[in-house]
């Protein structure tokens, strides 16, 4: 099972990487129309595209930010996760001040302070996986043409991609309640509680470091109704 999750990360890796790279490649070529699009005006033009290129250009090291804190999420150690983000946004804190405010180098320092702390908080990941739960990581045995994972990666991210976020749909079912509460009486909505996914075994840090213990691979649920 370790085998299959490591077969995962570098699956999610590579995909993540190609389509960050289809993505700041595509939208640097394309970017003076996407701004005249947007009708941006031509005083914020330079600064927009000082500004979005470096971002652009940054995206890999923004998903690889992304992949690493999700791993340290998904085997439960968020606390971990959330200070190399405390730490990566007092780092773009204190760079913009130094771009900005010393350098003066407007827009585009802004963005160089952001990519830079993605950029820290995932060495930071990486060390913290590394020197912790090195067997999370992919190994060079793991790197190959995975079929069923590439479509069951793309699959969970195109349900989340395409799924509402939860505040957007608790928002637009509490309107449709008021609504029909207005021209019809009804009991009382009761909301239920959040339960926990059964299918989560309970684990300790301990048990996590056992070179025994593997993570569980979930098939990613589709919520109807």
């Amino acid at each position: 099972m370790t085998e299959k999750y490591r077969e995962e990360v570098f699956t999610a890796l590579l995909l993540g990487m190609i389509i960050a790279l289809i993505i700041s490649g595509v939208c640097i070529v394309f970017l003076d129309p996407i701004l005249n699009l947007i009708h941006t005006p031509d005083e914020l033009i330079p600064y927009a595209e000082s500004y979005l290129f470096i971002i652009l250009a940054g995206l890999p090291f923004t998903c690889l930010c992304n992949l690493l804190s999700g791993i340290l999420r998904s085997i439960g150690n968020t606390r971990v996760a959330l200070s190399f983000l405390a730490a990566a946004i007092t780092m773009n804190i204190a760079l913009d001040f130094l771009f900005i405010g010393i350098l003066r180098l407007g827009t585009g320092g802004a963005a160089a302070a952001t990519i830079l702390s993605q950029f820290f908080s995932a060495i930071c990941c990486f060390l913290y996986l590394r020197d912790t739960y090195p067997g999370l990581l992919c190994r060079r045995e793991d790197i190959g043409a995975h079929k069923d994972l590439v479509i069951h990666t793309l699959r969970y991210g195109l349900i989340r991609r395409f799924r509402p976020p939860a505040c957007i749909s608790e928002r637009f079912s509490f309107r449709a309640v008021s609504i029909h509460s207005e021209h019809r009486e009804s009991p009382p909505i009761r909301q239920r509680p959040a339960l926990r996914d059964s299918r989560i075994p309970s684990v300790t840090a301990e048990e996590m470091r056992s070179p025994s213990w593997s993570p569980r691979i979930l098939e990613p649920e589709i919520m109807t109704g």
